[in-house]
């Protein structure tokens, strides 16, 4: 059975597509008693469905004398269906998620079924919007910023287009500006400043969270190898819990390895020797794990 091995495989990938496929399958289940086993295998399996928030609506709706037991098992079906989409969703992108999540709400209009998914998925598209903006495209040189401003820009007018819509219109328009306004490097005449910035470079924000990774603080918040932050924090709430918001770029940066950009600590030989050769000097015990991510010169 498909859902089964769906179902079954997510106890060890809960990947992101492969949830939003099960979500989707299950909106064309008519048996109940598959519909009941397959509920009850993702619940064993993944523990995202939060039945509190649909139990009473769809008690209320069930109860209803006019629709027959196959309706009900389809009203059912669609009403799972959207629940595990919108947890998935929620799960997926609560890191970046700024705010209330929308709740997710239902109501039956005769034998119409209407569910808030449209105000839930523009929420979530302008988090990820401004997600990208602020905390994968900002923290790279002002160049590569216009570049990947460019592609944003250039995937959404792709979608627009390929489906006749103006969705993404206002999004276009806000990222078109943001490209326009970037603010150039300081020019290479600046080295003298530089060149004394980099003498003081142990009072600089990389290597402070490099520090703390270095000596195994950080263990407490991320998965290393799943190279994920743990379900209950976020780079911010890490950065202010460490008590400097400065942190967060970095944090999130290293965590999630971002191959471009200067915020990620694992990507620079040289700021993770520097890190080491202060804990070496210090008597600072460096974790196995620091020393295994060091990139070759």
């Amino acid at each position: 059975m498909l859902l089964n091995y769906l179902c079954g495989f997510c106890l060890h990938i809960h990947s992101y597509k492969r949830l939003l496929s099960i979500s989707h399958l299950i909106l064309y289940i008519t048996d109940d008693n598959l519909l009941n086993y397959t509920i009850r295998l993702l619940k064993e399996s993944i523990p995202l469905i939060n039945e509190k928030q649909i139990e009473k609506p769809l008690y209320n709706v069930l109860k209803n004398l006019i629709y027959s037991e196959e309706d009900c098992t389809r009203i059912r079906a669609f009403v799972y269906s959207n629940l595990l989409m919108f947890e998935v969703k929620i799960n997926h992108w609560e890191d970046s998620f700024k705010g209330d999540f929308p709740k997710l709400r239902f109501k039956m209009d005769g034998r119409n079924l209407y569910i808030n998914n449209n105000d839930i998925n523009i929420v979530l598209k302008n988090n990820i919007v401004n997600y990208v903006v602020n905390d994968v495209i900002e923290i790279l040189e002002s160049q590569n910023q216009i570049k990947e401003f460019k592609k944003f820009i250039k995937s959404m007018a792709y979608v627009d287009h390929s489906n006749d819509t103006n969705y993404f219109k206002s999004d276009i328009r806000y990222l078109s500006i943001l490209k326009k306004n970037i603010i150039g490097d300081l020019p290479k005449a600046e080295t003298s400043f530089n060149t004394k910035q980099n003498k003081d470079y142990k009072k600089r924000v990389w290597f402070k969270v490099g520090l703390l990774f270095a000596t195994g603080k950080m263990e407490k918040y991320y998965d290393e190898k799943k190279l994920s932050i743990h379900k209950n924090y976020s780079a911010p709430r890490i950065a202010s819990e460490l008590g400097n918001d400065g942190y967060s770029k970095y944090i999130l940066a290293t965590i999630n390895g971002y191959k471009i950009g200067n915020k990620n600590i694992y990507n620079s030989f040289d700021k993770m020797q520097k890190i080491i050769k202060h804990c070496e000097g210090e008597k600072i015990k460096v974790i196995k794990s620091f020393y295994n991510r060091l990139p070759s010169e």
